[in-house]
């Protein structure tokens, strides 16, 4: 993997100015729609795209591989209610909304159904296996007629109390009838999680800290909560991919991590590609991030989730649990 510059580690104590409870990314509190992961995420075949949608192969046309798609989604303030859903693959998008069009040709319905989010959130799920016209019609549909991969579009749609998130995921479909066929993408994954040095599983919870210190200038928080995400180095890939003018551009995977919980904040929220990760090395190195209680802010169980992405479809994530404690409010 090449090397690249890192942001510095993130210091053992994160500080917090006395603004009380801040509404951040990272910060989950409603309806959410975390991530969206396609497995595969990418499906390599020998056949060629004609623009007019139109498939060429040699002999009959391969079989299409099944895939599972896959939403995690949170709603912390529904005190238990139940979520409607709806996955389904499109091939035309609103260009205001970017939301699937509905009742047109292209527009299948994969599943629809209701579930109910625990307090580590919930993941409505669907193996389908897509068919020829699927792909016919995102081939005419992309201005670039399948070069360079085809992305073929899945929505997940969520509704609750009046609530509504939709989230699209784009599955890359990469023909060839020329040469040997590239290695398709994999999901990224993790190897474990670490609080403090020490191994954090899933289903163990652990106790976060933090401390309120009042000054003349108001109050800060001060915490050391370091959590250490340890990725699944065997899983970064080199790919490449052919330029309009017919050459080789070699890429290597750059992953990026986003964190988010049910209470207080991380520093940094985002890390990996160009935001880090802090630490130094390569970039199958471990990752660190900093979690810190707000001010007044009821201590209890905490959700944290942690989302993983390689920059060219390939996604995961790991969810963890932690208990919070219970800061006044300030200044």
């Amino acid at each position: 993997m090449r090397a690249r510059p890192w942001l510095p580690a993130v210091a053992a104590a994160a500080l917090l100015a006395c603004t009380g409870s801040i509404d951040t990314a990272d910060r989950v509190h409603d309806l959410r729609m975390l991530a969206l992961k396609a497995d595969p995420p990418e499906v390599v075949l020998p056949v060629a795209f004609r623009p007019d949608g139109s498939i060429v192969s040699i002999g009959p046309k391969p079989a299409l591989p099944p895939i599972t798609f896959t939403g995690l989604i949170a709603d912390p303030a529904g005190a238990g209610r139940a979520v409607d859903y709806e996955l389904a693959i499109c091939s035309e998008r609103d260009p205001e909304t970017a939301r699937c069009v509905e009742g047109v040709p292209s527009y299948r319905v994969l599943a629809t159904g209701a579930m109910t989010p625990t307090a580590l959130g919930a993941e409505p799920s669907v193996t389908f296996t897509p068919t020829w016209e699927d792909i016919s019609a995102a081939v005419v549909a992309d201005p670039y007629h399948g070069f360079g991969g085809l992305p073929v579009v899945l929505q997940l749609e969520v509704e609750a109390g009046g609530e509504e998130v939709v989230g699209v995921k784009r599955v890359v479909f990469t023909a060839s009838l020329t040469g040997p066929l590239p290695p398709p993408n994999r999901n990224p994954a993790v190897d474990g999680v670490t609080y403090g040095e020490q191994a954090w599983a899933e289903g163990v919870s652990v106790e976060l800290n933090g401390e309120v210190h009042r000054g003349l200038r108001g109050s800060t928080v001060t915490a050391d909560n370091p959590i250490e995400v340890q990725p699944t180095a065997s899983l970064f890939e080199d790919y490449d991919r052919t330029a309009f003018d017919g050459s080789t551009v070699h890429f290597s995977e750059e992953w990026r991590y986003s964190f988010f919980a049910t209470a207080g904040s991380f520093s940094p929220s985002n890390a990996g590609a160009g935001n880090g990760p802090p630490g130094g090395g390569s970039g199958s190195d471990p990752v660190t991030t900093q979690w810190v209680p707000d001010l007044g802010e009821v201590g209890g169980p905490v959700t944290v989730w942690i989302v993983v992405r390689d920059g060219r479809g390939g996604e995961t994530w790991v969810v963890r649990e932690a208990t919070a404690p219970s800061l006044p409010d300030g200044p």
